[in-house]
């Protein structure tokens, strides 16, 4: 019985060393992150906001962008033009490197997320890029 009681403790010990994700900190982190990303196009986007997308059985987050920098647009017709397609998908690359960094992979991995991906918009919520982390 003294077992239980011992395990019981401990358990309840751990729960309160900050051991579990804290959402407050988790979003501020990513809300921050989310500001340099916009920040390193030198103004030609803005962070627009954080969406938690799950919480179990993964941690997942949608970090949201949007511009009107014409140097972001997709060209429209790619479904039937090899050309505009490719130029789509070097610009979705380009933006995957830019936002998919090591320090994202560390606060992914320090919080425990599965997911966080970061959608860029243009300004009337149509999507230009998407971009997908996983902390592995």
């Amino acid at each position: 019985m003294k077992k239980f009681k011992i395990y019981g403790f401990f358990l309840a010990l751990v729960s309160l060393c900050g051991c579990s994700p804290d959402p407050g900190k988790i979003a501020g982190e990513l809300n921050a992150y989310g500001n340099e990303v916009a920040a390193s196009f030198e103004a030609k986007m803005s962070y627009d906001s954080l969406v938690q997308t799950l919480e179990k059985p993964r941690l997942s987050y949608v970090l949201k962008f949007s511009t009107d920098a014409v140097e972001f647009m997709s060209a429209p017709g790619a479904d039937v033009d090899r050309a505009k397609f490719l130029a789509n998908l070097a610009r979705t690359e380009i933006w995957q490197a830019r936002v998919c960094t090591e320090k994202i992979k560390q606060l992914m991995t320090k919080h425990k997320m599965f997911l966080v991906s970061f959608n860029l918009t243009n300004t009337s919520g149509e999507t230009q890029a998407m971009g997908v982390c996983t902390a592995n």
